[in-house]
């Protein structure tokens, strides 16, 4: 089995087995802070697209939705975890690290005002995680959002696995993420780091 096909049912296994997985959503509970580091008004929300990658249970999509984005996309490497409200929002079924332009393109020609990833790159093994951070900054257009835990999960303990493949502290996200892209601003959370990137440096 390939690394995308094992990917793929581990976190189909995952949303089967613990049922408040999907709904864990730290996509909704950082949204607030999004919209504060990245400075958007109310009155410029309907001209603006996001992606939100890694989605899981779309939560972080539906946030966009109700503040009034013009656009939405949601992709993730599976739609198993997706809620029912977030049915009507366009998914693409990909992994983060192939090229997200080519999976989205039929939407927006594959770029986004921002692009939304939250307690995403901490499940990508070690050796994509730099590369997913590329994927997601080739399709964005004004800023790159990210929040990363520095903790090793619980949920995995239900299917015998951790879900954390890449646990590592605020300073080794700050320096890596630097080296590809301005960072905008950072917070450190202790248990977690948010980040905000300049795609176009």
């Amino acid at each position: 089995m390939g690394i995308v096909a094992r990917e793929r049912t581990l976190y189909e296994d995952v949303y089967d087995s613990v049922a408040k997985y999907a709904s864990e959503s730290p996509g909704r509970v950082n949204f607030p802070t999004f919209l504060e580091m990245a400075r958007i008004s109310e009155r410029e929300r309907y001209r603006l697209s996001a992606l939100d990658a890694g989605c899981g249970g779309g939560y972080g999509a539906l946030e966009f939705k109700k503040a009034g984005f013009g656009k939405i996309v949601m992709c993730d490497i599976t739609n198993f975890g997706l809620a029912d409200e977030a049915a009507d929002i366009p998914f693409y079924q990909t992994p983060l690290w192939d090229s997200l332009h080519v999976t989205t393109r039929s939407t927006l020609g594959g770029r986004f005002d921002y692009v939304y990833c939250c307690d995403v790159l901490e499940h990508i093994p070690k050796e994509f995680t730099m590369l997913t951070v590329s994927r997601l900054l080739e399709v964005a257009r004004l800023g790159v959002f990210l929040s990363i835990a520095h903790r090793i999960d619980v949920h995995g303990l239900w299917v015998g696995k951790h879900l954390h493949q890449t646990v590592e502290q605020f300073t080794w996200w700050r320096d890596n993420l630097s080296a590809l892209a301005e960072m905008i601003e950072c917070r450190d959370l202790l248990s977690s780091g948010l980040f905000l990137l300049n795609p176009r440096s």
